[in-house]
């Protein structure tokens, strides 16, 4: 059956200190779901006059050049038998292709054929409505919408929180948003908010097209492959006296989550997670909490954290098995088990004070931010965001447009990934879990082999 896994970044947790819980919906096992390849594109593209623009102020190539080399390399990722729509959209949407496959929109060559476009606002809200409502006439399980454009709306649904909300309700149909931005200048925070439950990524400019379209095509391309459900939720509840800090998604992207805490009937914390499809591998949702622990030391185990939830496969909804996480105590120093947890989320949290700072300073500023940034990145060790400012930081001492380089690093700290899947899976025996006993009776920590309890001797968890 399915479940609901948790893993603690440490045990025993140090006394006042903040700490993570990883949790994944792991879809294998014991054959509840059935996996499918069977998937629902919609190309969505961007012909709006500002897609005929050169994709960078010093070069040739246009946007609208990119998203064509950006539908060509996704039409030879794609399975042949897959599903595909193109919409193209300005003022109003229009149909380039409906209900085809992959293998015959490539043998047609029609996208490429399409003309640069000569004029035309940009809605972006009638492109994706219109993809959406295709995409809901699909009976595949995996329905996803791709937006190509430089993120620069002015018809229609304008602001960022009106489209990623237009997505957002996509998304409770399990029809997920993945962004493609094009050009330099392209609005990245906004297309990043539109695909909340899918991908993104940045193609700035000509030089190196074409390996960063083979990157950022690749990787959108694997999220409709192998799908074991369409979407689900994990719902948590945790213990009263270890306050939810923050919620966040890890893979296959990084974000913070805008998810509060509830209070249930007992007292405990609550906390619904939506899931966006479930993969396998990298591409399995991954999300953590950042709770902080009590003040003081304790000398036995608590049960801290319950796991539960659904999965929507094809063959319908299948319950989540229940599970459990429990930690050996509080002490004066935690042991440390999943570094890694930590160091996305404080990565996580760190960009997006950086981002919200670029973006409310004027460009002369930035400098001084990103250098800021660097060292505190240093100091927490967040090497790979180090690296990302660094390079940021040699953009604008080179002259690039200081808006170029913001959009460039946003892209691409969004999208960095550190293994954390892949550290869970072949750490699986140092999971703090609590499994229950074979029949009625208490539950019993579960343990790595040097922490076992001698022959015969359980302890019990104190509930909440």
């Amino acid at each position: 059956m399915p479940a609901a896994e948790i893993s603690l970044d440490r045990d025993p947790l140090g006394i006042g200190g903040e700490f993570a819980v990883a949790v994944r919906a792991v879809s294998s096992g014991g054959g509840a779901v059935r996996r499918t390849n069977r998937a629902s594109y919609a190309i969505v593209l961007d012909a709006s006059q500002s897609m005929s623009w050169a994709a960078e102020p010093s070069g040739g190539t246009s946007r609208w050049a990119l998203a064509l080399q950006a539908v060509d390399e996704l039409l030879r990722l794609l399975p042949d038998g897959d599903e595909l729509h193109v919409v193209a959209f300005n003022n109003v949407a229009r149909v380039i292709a409906q209900d085809t496959t992959v293998a015959e929109l490539r043998a047609s060559g029609r996208v490429a054929k399409e003309p640069a476009p000569e004029y035309g606002i940009t809605n972006i809200e009638a492109g994706l409505s219109l993809a959406y409502e295709l995409l809901a006439r699909s009976t595949a399980p995996a329905k996803r919408a791709i937006l190509m454009s430089d993120g620069e709306p002015n018809d229609g649904a304008t602001s960022p929180q009106a489209l990623a909300a237009l997505a957002e309700r996509a998304a409770d149909r399990d029809i997920y948003t993945d962004t493609i931005g094009l050009g330099a200048g392209a609005d990245i925070d906004l297309l990043m908010g539109i695909s909340a439950r899918g991908s993104n990524g940045h193609v700035p400019s000509a030089e190196g097209a074409r390996q960063v379209i083979a990157e950022t095509v690749g990787r959108l391309a694997l999220q409709g492959q192998n799908l074991a459900a369409s979407g689900g939720e994990v719902d948590l509840e945790i213990h009263p006296l270890f306050p939810v800090e923050a919620v966040y998604q890890l893979e296959p992207v990084q974000r913070r989550l805008e998810i509060s805490a509830g209070t249930g009937p007992d007292g405990a914390q609550t906390v619904r997670i939506p899931l966006g499809a479930v993969g396998t591998g990298d591409q399995e949702p991954l999300y953590a909490l950042r709770l902080r622990a009590p003040n003081k030391i304790v000398n036995k185990s608590l049960e801290i954290v319950k796991a539960s939830g659904s999965l929507r496969t094809v063959a319908g909804v299948v319950a989540l098995d229940p599970s459990s996480a429990a930690i050996r105590g509080i002490a004066e120093k935690p042991e440390m088990r999943l570094d890694r947890v930590m160091v996305r989320i404080k990565t996580t949290d760190l960009e997006a004070v950086v981002a919200r700072q670029l973006k409310e300073n004027a460009s002369a500023a930035h400098a001084g931010i990103y250098r800021a940034a660097l060292e505190r990145a240093l100091s927490e060790g967040l090497d790979a965001l180090a690296e990302d400012y660094q390079r940021a930081l040699r953009g604008l001492e080179s002259g690039l447009d200081a808006n170029d380089v913001r959009n460039e690093q946003r892209s691409r700290s969004s999208t960095n990934t550190s293994g954390v899947n892949e550290t869970l899976r072949k750490r699986s025996t140092l999971d703090p879990r609590i499994g229950p006993l074979r029949g009625e009776g208490p539950r019993v920590v579960g343990r790595t082999r040097s922490d076992r309890l001698p022959s015969g001797v359980e302890e019990r968890t104190e509930g909440w």
